[in-house]
């Protein structure tokens, strides 16, 4: 399961950034590695985040800039992000992707878990593609 998984079809050298951007979950780790990524690489996000409530429902909102130009968002169902519902306590979302070919400029992705009233979860990643 993966957060960043869009992630993976825009990026080839890169020099990479993630952090928390609010929510009701509270990360405590955070991290994408390596800050600079060639085509081929793995890219892993470490997550780990703690859960106040118990998640049985909500959506995945992802949107992505790409050299300033706004890139059509996505919306998908959380429970297909996650295994619902998610209890509460601490949670690992890491994952990791391979980095493919392609692309050169300043992307800015968004990625966020939210119920009909409450944000859950956002990480915010700014990548430099030279």
């Amino acid at each position: 399961m993966s957060l960043f998984l869009f992630l993976a079809y825009f990026w080839t050298e890169t020099l990479a950034s993630v952090k928390s951007c609010g929510g009701l979950f509270t990360i405590t780790k955070l991290d994408l590695q390596p800050d600079k990524v060639k085509a081929g690489d793995n890219v892993s996000l470490t997550l780990t985040y703690v859960n106040p409530v118990v998640v049985d429902a909500g959506t995945v909102k992802n949107s992505v800039t790409y050299n300033f130009l706004p890139l059509s968002p996505t919306t998908t169902n959380l429970c297909q992000t996650i295994q619902c519902p998610l209890q509460t306590g601490e949670h690992d979302g890491s994952s990791f992707f391979i980095i493919p070919t392609g692309v050169s400029g300043s992307l800015v992705m968004k990625t966020e878990w939210l119920s009909s009233n409450e944000k859950y979860l956002c990480l915010s990643s700014t990548v430099t593609v030279s």
